[in-house]
């Protein structure tokens, strides 16, 4: 069992922007892959992403 990188929803559950490895304070609820998750401003383009 080596490190697992957290994924994106567990990342929006710490109040995190979702995308990996993005340090940005999260702005708005964004539909990522059908799950509502934390965005920033850069990433909330995102939104209905692979739904």
């Amino acid at each position: 069992m080596g490190h697992r990188r957290p994924t994106y929803l567990e990342r929006s559950e710490r109040g995190q922007c979702f995308s990996g490895g993005c340090t940005r304070r999260p702005v708005r609820m964004i539909t990522f892959r059908g799950d509502l998750v934390w965005a920033c401003d850069s990433h909330e383009h995102a939104d209905g992403l692979y739904s």
